[in-house]
């Protein structure tokens, strides 16, 4: 059955988790409402498709952040896009960070995302965009209310809304079996790295290598 966010949180909740166990220029500000996100790109045109695509997702994210702590919204963070692989090679670098494809500051509450390196691999920026900011929604709430996500709930909160398709009146469906086969490729290819995924540190999830989330 499709989840949608109108069900019950426990049912949202419940694929959350799932998601883990089965990425100087132009900028705009937008969202509004529950999230306020300052996109800036660099040697990439996001287009508008792109950009509600990704505003439709935070919103559905952030509605359900505010089930786990209380929150005044607006959530406000960053997006940067590079098509430049170079750029972003060079800001990951001051920032500290060790993928190839994204992550999230928690420095500056800005995502980061390759788009050129994420199209070679064949698979879809965007996602990883949706995916840096949901970790963005949550970085807020974990600053106001004091407390910290494990890393693998927070990890599979963003594979859950990255995946995650919108078919208009606040419906959303989760792509569960592409979620069920990246559970099943990490279990036969490395079980210790799917063991890993839950012991490991917020320091040392880089380390599990690109199947632990991409």
């Amino acid at each position: 059955m499709p989840i949608k966010t109108r069900r019950r949180n426990s049912q949202v909740l419940i694929f959350g988790v799932a998601a883990l166990m089965l990425g100087v220029g132009a900028s705009q500000a937008s969202g509004g409402g529950l999230v306020a996100v300052d996109y800036r790109t660099h040697g990439y045109v996001l287009s508008a498709a792109d950009r509600l695509r990704v505003d439709r997702a935070l919103t559905a994210a952030a509605r359900f952040a505010r089930t786990f702590a209380y929150f005044k919204p607006p959530f406000r963070l960053g997006l940067e896009i590079y098509g430049d692989p170079s750029d972003y090679m060079y800001r990951r670098a001051e920032l500290g960070s060790q993928n190839d494809y994204g992550f999230f500051s928690h420095y500056d509450f800005r995502g980061y995302v390759n788009v050129t390196s994420i199209q070679e691999l064949g698979a879809d920026p965007i996602e990883t965009v949706i995916h840096e900011g949901v970790h963005g929604i949550f970085a807020r709430l974990e600053v106001q209310n004091n407390f910290e996500l494990p890393v693998w709930l927070a990890e599979g909160l963003a594979d859950l809304f990255e995946e995650a398709v919108y078919y208009g009146n606040g419906a959303w469906e989760v792509n569960q079996a592409h979620l069920r086969n990246k559970a099943g490729h990490l279990m036969r290819e490395d079980p210790m790295l799917f063991r890993s995924v839950f012991e490991t540190s917020d320091d040392g999830w880089g380390a599990l290598g690109q199947d632990a989330y991409i």
